[in-house]
């Protein structure tokens, strides 16, 4: 079940024609559901007993030479009257996307000699004492310039930056 579901998530993921190709499926198998389980031909008609069908008048007019048929008879006559259908539309939502944006674990250039882009608020620096990374709230924060910026610690640490000793 899993492979079928990895299957449409990559297909899904082709874009237009893979999102048609999985919507087809679906109907598909929605259609195949709905026979089996008596969607079918709901307009069938009824069959009526020979007591309920009406007589024909046929061997009347031979014997009594008439060329017209009887009146008909006040007794209603039984009719099979159709179900009304219903067409179920399936409708279909697709989930939404979400863009994660891939982030420069190596670090960017600050925006200035004061501060780091939005997106990468960890400030870097390289001095005497090494690689020291500074996170924002850290009492040394704002007076640090930084000379590049990270998006996360994680990031400034994979990079070979440390946290300051303070």
């Amino acid at each position: 079940m899993r492979s079928v579901l990895n299957g449409i998530a990559r297909l899904w993921s082709k874009g237009c024609l893979g999102k048609g190709a999985v919507v087809f499926g679906a109907l598909v198998i929605l259609g195949m559901c709905s026979a089996i389980l008596g969607g079918g031909n709901r307009n069938a008609q009824t069959t009526q007993t020979p007591a309920q069908q009406a007589p024909t008048a046929a061997p009347q007019l031979a014997a009594s030479g008439a060329t017209e048929p009887p009146a008909p008879t006040d007794a209603p006559r039984p009719t099979a009257t159709p179900k009304p259908t219903q067409t179920l539309v399936p409708t279909f939502t697709p989930e939404p996307t979400i863009t994660v944006k891939p982030h420069n674990v190596n670090g960017v250039p600050p925006l200035n000699k004061d501060n780091c882009p939005p997106d990468y608020p960890v400030k870097g620096n390289i001095g005497s004492n090494g690689k020291i990374y500074h996170v924002k709230g850290a009492s040394s924060y704002g007076g640090t310039d930084p000379e590049i910026c990270f998006a996360t610690a994680a990031d400034a640490e994979a990079a070979g930056f440390r946290r300051p000793a303070n």
